[in-house]
């Protein structure tokens, strides 16, 4: 489960137009958008 306020081991699931979407290993998502994204991951 993704916690808010916790650091959170996710990985990247799929890049789409507005960002990263990011998951944990029971199939939770959550939206990186790209003005957070690393610029070494661009």
């Amino acid at each position: 489960m993704i916690q808010i306020g916790q650091f959170n081991t996710l990985e990247i699931l799929r890049d789409t137009e507005p960002g990263l979407f990011l998951g944990d290993t029971e199939d939770n998502e959550v939206l990186l958008p790209n003005r957070y994204v690393p610029s070494l991951l661009i």
